[in-house]
């Protein structure tokens, strides 16, 4: 799908004024990917998983953690060790859901993978993001990173570059809560200086970032980098970041 598309809705920039954009798989990806990191740390530890296994796992599990973080108002709240709770969590899951698994000490296992999903190395730009990214701050808007994450998150900005490249990062594990909490979107909109209706956030995650956005009344942009032709009514939809540049002036 495409924004293009006749019968998809067009987005209303008039009067926009500020970009924010969700990190994980909407600005930046893990590298080499997610399944690898996790394969290559089992395999220093002496067993042998295929990243494809862990992928075949990890998906559904999170999917399901978003559903409960998203719609229990109790797991709203975002501290460092609320997420790394999270995170133990999800990847406890995993684990036990691989009998090859469980001859590698669990929490030595996740310590190391926690540890380098933590490090600036491990993460990637997808390839039309700093184009993107340089192109709106050239035309004048006000640039923002809205993200669920921890702390770690800082480390990651500054060793790619980002932190140079947007006005600001927000994060929730620093706000307090996570999205689609408004406190989150309310807290970027008073550091871009802009009302609802004059920004616009993108991101991957329809529960989080489209609900959130619409929550707090900025209009949202749902990307779909893996053409899935999710369909969410009245939403407009793109698949990659550059084509974000054929709506602005």
């Amino acid at each position: 799908m495409s924004i293009n598309s006749s019968n998809k809705p067009s987005p209303n920039l008039n009067g926009v004024k500020a970009f924010f954009f969700d990190a994980g798989h909407t600005l930046i990806y893990a590298y080499p990917s997610i399944g690898e990191i996790y394969s290559n740390v089992t395999a220093r530890l002496g067993a042998n998983v295929s990243p494809d296994t862990f992928m075949k796992e990890f998906v559904p599990v999170f999917k399901e953690f978003v559903k409960k973080y998203t719609t229990d108002p109790s797991n709203a709240i975002s501290t460092n060790d609320a997420d790394y709770k999270m995170w133990w969590n999800i990847t406890r899951q995993v684990y036990d859901k691989i009998p090859e698994m469980h001859a590698v000490n669990f929490k030595e296992w996740f310590d190391m993978v926690y540890d380098l999903f933590g490090r600036a190395e491990h993460w990637r730009f997808y390839d039309d993001a700093v184009s993107t990214l340089e192109t709106l701050r050239q035309k004048g808007y006000r640039l923002g990173v809205v993200s669920n994450w921890d702390t770690r998150l800082r480390n990651i900005v500054k060793g790619l570059g980002l932190d140079k490249m947007v006005d600001f990062t927000l994060i929730s594990a620093e706000v307090g809560m996570r999205k689609p909490h408004p406190s989150i979107f309310e807290k970027a909109l008073c550091l871009a200086d802009v009302k609802p209706d004059e920004a616009i956030h993108v991101g991957d995650v329809y529960e989080e970032d489209i609900v959130g956005a619409i929550a707090a009344g900025i209009k949202p942009i749902f990307l779909d980098r893996h053409s899935k032709q999710t369909k969410y009514d009245g939403v407009v939809t793109i698949n990659r970041l550059n084509e974000l540049l054929g709506l602005v002036k």
